[in-house]
Order: C-alpha cells, then structure tokens, then sequence
C-alpha cells in the first residue's frame, strides 16, 4: 500500500511529449516544447524569451511567455485583461492597430483568446501575435514578436503554443 500511495506522488501533475528536436522548458506553473537550437533566456523567474539561433539586432525575431500569479478571486475575464491590453498598448506604441481578434482558440489543453497587432517600438515596425490563458489562478500569456512582413518562425510559435500545458503546483 505504501509503494501505491508513493508511485501517485510521483507521477507528474501534467507531462508533455518532446520529439528529439524539442526541449522541454518547464517551470513551477507549466511546461511547453521549444527547438533545441533556440536561445532560451529567462529573463525573470515568471518570464521566458527564445529566440531562433539567427534572430539579431537587425532581425529581433523572438516568443516571449510570461507567468502572473493572481489572487484567488481575482475579479477580471480573460476579455477585460484583453481590452485594458489594447487600452494601454495604445497609449503607449505608436501606429499601434489591431489586425486580428481577440478570439477564443486554444493555447496548448486550454482555452484561451488570441490577438494579432501591428505597432512600432525602438525604430521597428512590429507584427504581433499573443495568446493568453487563466487558469490555477495564473495568467499565461505567449507573443511571437517579428518586424513587420518578416516573421519566419509563425509555425515554430504554433507549435511552441500548442505544446503548452498549465501545472497546478498547489
């Protein structure tokens, strides 16, 4: 009976399947696949950058993701998040416009809202793509970051999207 109660403890709350291509990035609150050969710079411990091996100053391709942690009856929708985002983000990009969304897709085994913007930020006119989810009082949110009419690694963020699986560590 103890070996049972043991084994249950250690299997894992969530598991992803990596390919021999992939790595696994996983956190206290998630998990998700990247390129082996992408840079993955943890920037602070609740936001993750990677970048394909030639993304440079020149060609600032990049997925951001990003974890915040909400109380527990924190009062807003995904909707609202959405709308203060797109408030904001007016005010301060300039040529900032939305090309697509919000609406409701997946972000890897869970639901979420998408958008798809336009705005320029240090000299560089920039696409945006941004999903985003609430879930185990978290806010997950990933953007694929690319200069306007170049953005060569939509499928890779897809495919970084789709392997997203949030981890209840409570």
């Amino acid at each position: 009976a103890l070996i049972a109660v043991l084994i249950i403890f250690l299997i894992p709350k969530s598991s992803i399947k990596i390919s021999e291509n992939e790595k696994l990035v996983s956190g206290d609150d998630f998990n998700l696949a990247i390129p082996k050969d992408w840079i993955e710079n943890k920037v602070t411990p609740l936001m993750y950058q990677f970048s394909p091996p030639d993304s440079s100053k020149e060609n600032p391709e990049s997925v951001t993701f990003t974890v915040t942690y909400l109380p527990a009856n924190y009062p807003y929708s995904l909707e609202q998040i959405f709308e203060a985002g797109i408030n904001s983000s007016k005010a301060v990009m300039a040529n900032f416009s939305v090309t697509e969304g919000p609406i409701a897709g997946k972000f890897g085994n869970t639901d979420g809202l998408s958008i798809r913007f336009l705005g320029s930020s240090n000299g560089y006119n920039l696409e945006f793509s941004q999903v985003a989810s609430l879930k185990f009082n978290n806010l997950y949110t990933m953007s694929h970051i690319c200069l306007r009419g170049n953005c060569k690694y939509s499928d890779v963020y897809n495919s970084i999207k789709s392997s997203f699986m949030p981890v209840d560590k409570r």
